[in-house]
């Protein structure tokens, strides 16, 4: 039966929220294997015959405490009219201010956007923003390893919710990993989950989290869920509820509108 575990960030170590991990959240199938990383191109089902290509495309954007884009930096492997593209482009954008302990800060957050080209009149191609997408980190230090599904529950069928409270060093390394959700003794099957869950977790590696430019210690609140092909997504709770005490990572999201525009 195939199977997948989905987590709140997109499965990069790079993630733009420390908080729920806030962003793209990417169902990873297992039985896929590592992506590769870079530039994703590949003819778009939705456009037949008309030459179109999907392209996934992934940068690391600085943001001002007042929200706006400080620096973009493509990833190398993006050929160089795309980067550029990207630069001039992305620099007009503007974020949710960042927030540390209650204050505004810079930070550093990792994006990733879905492209497809589109003819122009002059007989070229322009490229159109769909959307934000999973792009893996280009280094494979920073693409997290996913939990492992437990294959006596995946035969039956059997899903789980948890979330995690992960106290992230600034050298990126979690030295804490502790279960917010469900709170207390676990039955069988979420025993199962949970051991997977943080054994995967501790090998994690994400970039440091930055605040002003200076690395911090932080907590990342991670929802995790596993779900059997065509099943229900087990609900998950309400992420206020499971904030308390916690020092949440630097934290911040894209406002601009990005969905249709052109680079």
């Amino acid at each position: 039966m195939h199977k997948r575990v989905q987590t709140g960030n997109g499965m990069s170590g790079r993630a733009s929220s420390g908080g729920f991990l806030t962003g793209i959240a990417l169902a990873l199938a297992l039985s896929m294997g590592a992506m590769a990383s870079g530039v994703h191109a590949q003819q778009a089902a939705s456009s037949p015959g008309t030459g179109a290509q999907d392209i996934r495309a992934g940068m690391q954007v600085v943001v001002a405490a007042d929200g706006s884009v400080a620096s973009v930096m493509p990833d190398a492997a993006l050929p160089e009219p795309i980067r550029v593209g990207l630069v001039k482009r992305v620099s007009q954008w503007h974020y949710k201010v960042p927030m540390w302990q209650g204050q505004p800060v810079s930070t550093s957050t990792r994006l990733g956007l879905h492209l497809q080209t589109v003819p122009t009149t002059s007989g070229g191609y322009a490229l159109r923003v769909l959307g934000e997408d999973y792009v893996p980190d280009p280094d494979p230090r920073y693409v997290f390893k996913p939990p492992a599904y437990p294959s006596s529950l995946n035969r039956k069928g059997v899903g789980a919710a948890l979330a995690y409270a992960i106290h992230v060093g600034t050298d990126g390394r979690p030295t804490d990993v502790r279960r917010v959700y469900p709170e207390g003794t676990l039955d069988p099957a979420n025993t199962a989950f949970d051991e997977s869950a943080q054994a995967a977790i501790a090998t994690w590696l994400w970039h440091p989290f930055l605040a002003n430019g200076a690395p911090v210690e932080c907590d990342v609140l991670l929802p995790l869920s596993f779900t059997v092909k065509d099943g229900t997504p087990p609900v998950q709770p309400d992420r206020k509820s499971l904030q308390g005490g916690l020092r949440l990572c630097p934290d911040t999201g894209l406002e601009t509108k990005i969905a249709g525009t052109l680079l």
